[in-house]
């Protein structure tokens, strides 16, 4: 039969084991909590990054943003000047298309002036160049006729003097 001190070995055995187990228990709880808790601090360095991953990306899109509506603000301003120049071009285009139809209408009026004057200019010319002409054939008579004056003058002198 066993002795009391086999059994108080024996419970201190016992004893000694369960002791062990919890402190084997107790050991992976902690490497457990330890290992989760080392999970969860990667997680949040994860979610971490992920949160500054997108807080640079949304800095990046608003600075986008704003250039875009910088870029657009200035299309805009550059289209309400296009806009404008090109009706003051419009404008002006409708004005020299008036000033050139005067102009055509002013040409033809004044190549008909000059149709005009240059048929008066022939007609005078004709005019000056026949009255040229009869003054030629005058002048050309009167001489004919100075010196048949000469000529009937001196036959008088002669005939006065043959008379005398």
């Amino acid at each position: 039969s066993r002795s009391l001190s086999d059994e108080s070995e024996a419970a201190d055995g016992v004893e000694l084991e369960t002791e062990e187990e919890d402190l084997d228990w107790d050991n992976y709880s902690v490497t457990l909590e330890e290992r989760i808790a080392a999970h969860r601090l990667e997680d949040l360095q994860v979610e971490e990054d992920k949160v500054n991953h997108l807080i640079k990306s949304n800095t990046k899109l608003q600075a986008q943003r704003e250039e875009f509506e910088f870029n657009f603000e200035q299309e805009k301003q550059l289209r309400t000047e296009l806009e404008r120049g090109r009706r003051k071009l419009e404008g002006d285009l409708k004005m020299t298309i008036d000033s050139l139809n005067e102009m055509e209408k002013l040409k033809v009026d004044l190549e008909e002036v000059i149709k005009k004057k240059e048929l008066e200019i022939n007609t005078v010319s004709t005019k000056l160049e026949d009255e040229q002409s009869l003054t030629a054939t005058l002048q050309r008579k009167i001489k004919e006729y100075q010196a048949r004056v000469e000529e009937l003058e001196e036959e008088l002198g002669a005939e006065r003097t043959a008379r005398a």
